[in-house]
């Protein structure tokens, strides 16, 4: 089995997967992991997933690049955050503004999601809303749905919010 888990930063990709990759008994690889200090071409970062995962049968790649690359996965799982909870999450990072929004604008347009859907087909892509949920609550639902192997496919729209945020000069 192998898996991507992506999404927005601070939707919990990074707890989600050291959590579920330890109750699984699976390797995680981060995109850190295969492009330590260097610039981030996702040629390059699709050439490293391919040439390290060529040798393992089970893994969990994790990053929010990871939705820009097709790659030999069974599974990809995009993870969603309410924009308000991404902000708060966001903040304590000390990004700068114009990174979390960019960010907030990511989730709101569901960037990871349309990424994801443009390299793999729709029975492939999970989509799973973190806003109520810990890291813990989120892999245990994930670990419950592969071991039944049933698909998560949670709506999520933050479209009616984004309106608000425009008028009140949150993200433009």
């Amino acid at each position: 089995m192998k898996l991507i888990i992506t999404g927005t930063p601070g939707t919990g990709k990074s707890a989600v997967a050291r959590i579920l990759g330890q109750r699984l008994g699976i390797p995680v690889i981060t995109v850190k992991d295969l492009v330590r200090g260097e610039y981030i071409d996702t040629r390059k970062l699709r050439m490293k997933a391919l040439w390290t995962l060529r040798k393992m049968d089970r893994a969990i790649l994790e990053g929010h690049l990871f939705c820009e690359v097709k790659l030999p996965v069974d599974t990809v799982i995009v993870l969603r955050t309410d924009p308000e909870v991404l902000k708060r999450r966001l903040e304590p990072r000390n990004y700068p503004e114009k990174k979390i929004k960019e960010n907030l604008m990511a989730e709101f347009l569901d960037y990871c999601l349309v990424r994801a859907a443009s390299k793999y087909p729709q029975e492939k892509i999970w989509q799973i809303d973190t806003t109520h949920r810990t890291a813990k609550e989120t892999a245990e639902l994930i670990e419950k749905a592969l071991r039944g192997g049933k698909r998560i496919y949670e709506e999520v729209d933050w479209s009616n919010k984004l309106e608000e945020w425009i008028r009140k000069g949150y993200i433009s």
